[in-house]
């Protein structure tokens, strides 16, 4: 039963090969050093679990055992492409979201939420997601070496489900994204 769900945890340390320092992660989902070595190769990753599972948390401590930034957007059906890709304001100044900063700047970029998101709107990040290149109002930007997105949903994609009512079926190019 769900409410009974409590993932197992364990404490991991990270050494870094080049310096030699120890970083105490402390006690961390089963699945973290998984999910830190998808990550670590700037893998695209999606977290699927009830909710209050962890995958929030997950993020943001794969964000600093990475020593990258964290970012974060979540989404529904009102999300538009100007919450993730920004918009040019009425001075012609572009206004940046998350997703623009970790594009371009690297860092962990958490979608949360992603199954419930409006399927077109996903579409538009498949370029950024995959092809290391991203159309944003202000222009083209190459994808940086350190962007990692970790998309979390509490469904697989495929549409709502007993628990997850209101949850969208996402389209095979993104699904394929992660």
């Amino acid at each position: 039963r769900l409410e009974n769900f409590r993932p197992a945890i364990h404490t991991i340390e990270i050494k870094d090969v080049k310096t030699g320092t120890t970083k105490d992660m402390g006690l961390q989902h089963e699945a973290f050093e998984k999910i830190l070595k998808l990550a670590s190769r700037r893998k695209n990753i999606m977290l699927v679990g009830p909710a209050g599972s962890g995958k929030t948390t997950c993020c943001k401590n794969i964000a600093k055992a990475l020593d990258l930034p964290f970012e974060y957007t979540a989404v529904c059906m009102q999300t538009t492409k100007s919450d993730i890709f920004g918009y040019m304001d009425a001075k012609g100044e572009y206004v940046q979201t998350a997703f623009y900063r970790a594009v371009k700047n690297g860092g962990v970029m958490l979608l949360d939420e992603i199954d419930a998101c409006n399927p077109n709107t996903l579409t538009s990040t498949n370029a950024a997601i995959d092809n290391g290149v991203a159309s944003f109002p202000c222009g083209m930007v190459d994808v940086h070496k350190d962007f990692i997105c970790i998309a979390a949903a509490n469904t697989y994609g495929l549409g709502g489900n007993i628990e997850y009512v209101g949850r969208n079926p996402m389209d095979a190019a993104t699904r394929d994204r992660f």
